[in-house]
């Protein structure tokens, strides 16, 4: 969706800060994870210019032509290693189409499905703004875009975060249980096929610079808390333990 999730004049609130619970990890030290977070390829949406919210239309032809492009250049890259292994440690995505099939044409590509999908990877609820394209928002609600204000039903970035931090948390843990507690880490990414209101809110919270983000971009999410210990889920200690990084393209 065009900018889904931006704010022209976004005003940052500060982020309540819990307690952070642990629970002893069953699969011992598993090191520092590494998510690659990607925008899903152009939806049938993203092309009529509409905003899409948790609506799920699936992949435009454009946007299937674009994830096989993509897919096509990371299978490359396991051709030119000496194991010729995946470039990914598994491949996760929202459930909604644009996300999932996405995610599984590169997970199909490069050998690392099968693909986990997560519900908390959704896309921001964006109220009554849902099917609008930002022509018809600026009818309905003159000057809102540039003002900041959002309509009913807008799911605001702390509840946003809190879903999304869990369903990270859930794929590490999912992740790191298929491997045996004696083996080395897996240095390797996990892709994580998302939207861009997840990734606009995450640059607000570390206070990166707003900029478009286009389908196929991201950004690098680093996880370093303790190598035992996995976190129980929503933003306890916010997002200590995670470091945004640079931004990429598939």
């Amino acid at each position: 969706m065009p900018n889904a999730g931006s704010l022209s004049s976004r005003s940052k609130k500060p982020h309540p800060r819990h307690t952070r619970r642990v629970i002893p990890s069953p699969w011992g030290k598993i090191g520092v994870v590494e998510f690659w977070l990607v925008r899903h390829a152009q939806s049938r949406w993203n092309a009529l210019g509409k905003w899409q919210g948790q609506a799920d239309p699936d992949l435009s032809a454009r946007g299937r032509k674009q994830a096989e492009e993509a897919a096509s250049r990371q299978a490359s890259k396991a051709t030119h290693q000496p194991l010729k292994t995946s470039p990914f440690a598994a491949v996760a995505s929202s459930d909604l189409a644009r996300a999932k099939s996405t995610a599984e044409i590169i997970a199909s590509a490069t050998g690392c499905g099968p693909v986990v999908v997560d519900a908390g990877l959704r896309e921001r609820e964006i109220g009554e703004w849902e099917g609008l394209t930002a022509e018809e928002i600026e009818a309905r609600d003159p000057g809102a875009l540039d003002s900041g204000w959002r309509p009913p039903g807008w799911e605001l970035d702390e509840p946003l975060l809190e879903r999304a931090v869990a369903a990270f948390h859930r794929i590490r843990n999912a992740v790191s249980s298929t491997h045996s507690p004696k083996s080395p880490p897996d240095p390797r990414p996990i892709l994580v096929v998302i939207h861009a209101g997840i990734l606009y809110a995450l640059e607000m919270y570390f206070d990166h610079e707003f900029r478009k983000t286009s389908n196929l971009t991201g950004r690098v999410l680093t996880y370093t808390a303790d190598d035992n210990t996995r976190l129980s889920g929503g933003l306890n200690g916010g997002l200590d333990g995670y470091v945004l990084g640079e931004r990429i393209t598939l």
